[in-house]
């Protein structure tokens, strides 16, 4: 009788301890980057573009760190859409059980992008030295985002609008984020923006430029900014 119960009790724990044992080597750098070349190949089937990754470094609970993380297409000729040096985000584990995400940190370093031809209105091209931000919560049922001490530094990015637009035929959900801002600074960066047919072009330098209290609320598309200085501009 008592082996009946010990096998009863092994079979109720076997999946406890395969979860367990699964958590533990997600956690061990070799099953790591194993795991993150599987996804990066799904990836890049599924998107049709060529998506590599470096490096991949997981810490308890969710503290992620991605090094040389590219996206090129896939068509030649195979021009690069994201080459990013270094990644590393700190999420909160807990708050994820309640749909809510808890960022202690997000950090993008030495990047560089081009959207090509992936979005119709405007082709964006530019890098930036470092790119930080954390988030007291991101609450994915009622669709609010909070940003918390965000900054942008050396940054370029030049923007081409598009001479025309082809009509959006497809049918979607309405977009109803809000997203709340208590600062965002923008340190030595420049921005270039072009209209149509180069008609027209404004060159903005950006010393150093602290925007506060802002709220951006896509479903009413209101946008809203308490205060800004503009330190060092042209």
């Amino acid at each position: 009788m008592k082996k009946i119960f010990w096998w009863i009790l092994i079979i109720l724990l076997s999946p406890v301890l395969l979860f367990v044992v699964l958590t533990v080597l997600l956690y061990l750098p070799p099953v790591q980057n194993w795991a993150v070349d599987k996804v990066a190949a799904i990836a890049s089937e599924k998107t049709g573009m060529d998506i590599t990754v470096g490096h991949v470094n997981l810490s308890f609970p969710l503290d992620l760190s991605i090094d040389e993380f590219r996206v090129k297409k896939s068509q030649q000729p195979a021009d690069t859409i994201a080459d990013v040096e270094r990644m590393i985000v700190d999420v909160q584990l807990w708050p994820l059980l309640e749909s809510k995400v808890i960022i202690n940190e997000l950090e993008v370093t030495n990047t560089s992008l081009n959207t090509l031809d992936l979005v119709d209105a405007a082709q964006v091209k530019g890098r930036f030295s470092r790119l930080f931000m954390a988030s007291k919560g991101i609450d994915l049922d009622k669709q609010t985002v909070e940003l918390n001490g965000s900054r942008l530094e050396d940054a370029f990015f030049d923007i081409q609008m598009a001479d025309s637009i082809p009509e959006d035929t497809t049918t979607s959900e309405p977009t109803l984020w809000k997203i709340y801002v208590d600062s965002i600074t923008v340190d030595r960066s420049d921005v270039v923006f072009h209209m149509p047919g180069d008609t027209m072009s404004v060159n903005a330098h950006m010393g150093n430029l602290t925007a506060r209290e802002a709220l951006i609320d896509l479903g009413t598309q209101t946008y809203k900014v308490g205060s800004v200085d503009w330190i060092h501009g042209a």
